[in-house]
């Protein structure tokens, strides 16, 4: 008996053996498998991670951004005026950009007051800035290089003027109905020594004209003595490499289901996402599963957070080199939902398209993209000029649509060659 139960033992404990080798040698295989199978997709796993928005201790991509930003330096003898300025320009923005800086970080206590108001204030000695749409002051903040700033209140222009002996007051309009005052802690030393910077009397505001047609502009139209010399542009729609594209989206750059519509749309589904890629360079991305996330410190991102990670993703995939700058045009949060939308720009001047569409648009669910859309575009100076009509004519044409704003854009009809145009928006 002892014998018999011996050799019992000894099958039980060979058979112990022989399954957890079989354990171990699956759960090997399994690794492996795991490990060649992401080196075959290329690191797809880690794209998942990679693209994500910085964590909220990191620079936001919104410090660096080249956002387009029209000013006005005014003296007692003349006004300076920039319609081309980026808010990265180190050489012609930089004054401009810390004043703007230190008068948002002490701005305190908004409080409403008329458009009149808003308009005598162009009068004043001070500086003008127009950011072309209203943003939140969080958001202009970012631009200037700091952190803070209200998001509940949105700013297009804003005017940092004297007021009594040694303060400096804050005007806001966001270009619509809202208009609004507060005191700053600047002092009106600091504003002076900024603007005497600037060389003064080569632009005027609509409103102070004596032009014809100048009364059938909007009044803030901040019009340049002598027309900017702006060269063509050459653009094309390249689209980066698929597996480039499909990974920085958290897709698989392998996955076989995938057709192509009739007019030449390749359409890539992979689980609850998808993926249109268009003829034209414009693609449009949907999920409604968490596979793309932006990063954030709560459940719902603030809008300096959303505008960064989306911003940092779209950068991702237009690339550093593409000649194309990004900026944000318009942000908004309802209901746990974020729609972000970017345009393009060249040189301080934005580039309109014909159809009516943005550059981009990125839409958060919390911190999920549950959507985006991004046209491909590239530009480059060309070797001709713009045309650009006198601004006696431009007032004349636009006097058709009165009351609307006279700037200049580059409008892209999707040519190979963009010139710069008088538009009335």
């Amino acid at each position: 008996m002892d014998a018999k139960k011996q050799k019992r033992r000894d099958r039980i404990q060979n058979l112990a053996i022989t399954l957890l080798s079989v354990t171990a040698l699956l759960l090997f295989s399994r690794t492996e498998l795991f490990s060649l199978g992401m080196r075959a997709f290329g690191g797809y796993m880690d794209q998942l991670v990679a693209y994500t928005a910085p964590s909220s201790n990191a620079a936001s991509p919104l410090a660096s951004a080249a956002a387009p930003v029209r000013v006005a330096v005014t003296g007692e003898y003349g006004r300076y005026g920039n319609i081309t300025l980026t808010t990265d320009n180190t050489e012609d923005f930089s004054s401009l950009r810390s004043l703007l800086r230190e008068v948002l970080g002490s701005a305190r206590n908004f409080v409403a007051c008329t458009s009149g108001d808003f308009l005598s204030s162009l009068d004043s000695v001070g500086v003008y800035y127009d950011f072309l749409t209203p943003l939140p002051l969080s958001i202009l903040s970012e631009l200037m290089g700091a952190s803070g700033g209200e998001e509940e209140i949105l700013a297009r222009y804003l005017v940092v003027v004297p007021y009594g002996q040694d303060a400096v007051r804050l005007y806001l309009w966001d270009g619509e109905v809202q208009y609004s005052v507060c005191s700053t802690a600047v002092t009106v030393s600091s504003l002076t020594e900024v603007i005497s910077h600037y060389e003064l009397g080569n632009a005027f505001f609509a409103f102070e004209s004596s032009l014809p047609h100048s009364d059938d502009v909007a009044p803030c139209s901040l019009l340049p003595n002598t027309l900017p010399e702006l060269p063509t542009l050459t653009a094309t729609s390249a689209l980066p490499e698929e597996d480039t594209l499909l990974s920085a989206l958290g897709l698989n750059p392998r996955n076989n289901s995938r057709y192509t519509e009739s007019g030449g749309t390749e359409v890539i589904v992979e689980g609850e996402n998808s993926l249109r890629i268009y003829t034209d360079g414009f693609i449009s991305y949907d999920s409604t599963m968490p596979e793309l996330t932006i990063s954030a410190a709560g459940a719902e991102p603030t809008l300096s957070e959303a505008a960064s990670g989306a911003a940092a993703l779209l950068q991702t995939l237009v690339g550093e080199s593409s000649g194309t700058e990004l900026y944000v045009q318009e942000i908004r949060q309802s209901a746990g939902e974020t729609t972000i939308v970017f345009g393009y720009q060249v040189g301080g001047v934005p580039i309109v398209f014909s159809d009516g569409r943005p550059a981009a648009e990125v839409v958060l669910t919390g911190s999920t993209i549950s959507s985006l859309s991004l046209r491909f575009r590239q530009y480059a100076p060309g070797t001709e000029r713009s045309l650009l009509l006198p601004l006696t004519q431009a007032l004349a044409v636009a006097s058709m649509n009165p009351g609307k704003e006279l700037s200049i854009a580059y409008v892209d009809s999707a040519g190979a060659s963009v010139s710069a145009s008088w538009i009335s928006s």
